[in-house]
């Protein structure tokens, strides 16, 4: 999977950027390599589904700096903790902890969910050079290392109900510096295919609510092109205003 972002200054805030991005995420069959297509059979349940994959338009998130926090902003100042291990190498890392109403309630999706809250863990990792980011000729470092963990409740898709169990995501990744271009052929031709070619770019403008993998499949499972699960559909914003808590995958 990818995500695909640019970073714009918002206006009228000094410092301040929109981190705008798009992501997807494809299963693929453990024994061929290749892209699941329709349907999986879940070896916990001896079940056959439908897989779903994470198309998550948009997910956005706003990064102001201390000091500059829109009027009523609920949430601190951006700040991801960095390490300095010698040399020139930087560590920063996100350690975010996720409890909120799930998108899929047991009342109205007893087969899809365990709970009525979504609850996660997701662990992020990024290494770069120390050099690269303070150098002001340097449009963007050239090579950033990422891992990501996640430990999170069983996917909406695969209809475990309220069976106990968590799923764990363990990824490596790096930056691209050709961007979606750089990416394998294979994951361009399934992007292409499907047609959602709107995700070998980042969004042009900020918008919320950001997408979810739990918000998409209500809206797949109930009215594929209907408004989110709180009734809205994401706008353009032009003001600033306080970022979202970060989404899961």
């Amino acid at each position: 999977g990818y995500n695909i972002a640019r970073a714009v200054p918002i206006p009228g805030v000094e410092g301040g950027y929109r981190l705008l991005t798009r992501e997807v995420g494809l299963y693929k069959d453990p024994k061929t390599g290749k892209i699941i297509e329709g349907k999986w059979t879940n070896p916990l349940t001896g079940e056959e589904n439908e897989v779903c994959h994470v198309w998550n338009d948009p997910v956005n998130q706003q990064m102001i700096p201390a000091g500059a926090m829109p009027t009523g902003a609920k949430r601190g100042p951006f700040s991801v903790p960095i390490e300095h291990p010698g040399g020139d190498d930087v560590h920063m890392y996100a350690n975010i902890f996720l409890s909120y109403d799930n998108p899929l309630p047991r009342s109205g999706y007893p087969d899809l969910s365990p709970s009525d809250k979504y609850e996660s863990t997701e662990l992020f990792q990024f290494f770069t050079s120390k050099n690269e980011l303070e150098d002001p000729s340097t449009p963007a470092v050239s090579s950033v290392n990422i891992s990501w963990v996640r430990l999170s409740q069983f996917l909406p898709f695969m209809q475990m109900g309220s069976q106990k169990g968590k799923l764990v995501y363990h990824c490596r990744g790096k930056r691209l510096p050709a961007g979606y271009d750089d990416l394998p052929a294979h994951v361009r031709d399934y992007v292409a295919a499907t047609n959602h070619h709107q995700y070998a770019s980042a969004p042009d403008e900020f918008s919320l609510p950001n997408e979810t993998s739990w918000t998409y499949y209500r809206k797949l499972i109930t009215d594929k092109w209907g408004p989110r699960i709180d009734g809205t559909v994401a706008q353009p914003s032009s003001t600033p205003s306080a970022p979202p808590t970060p989404p899961p995958y």
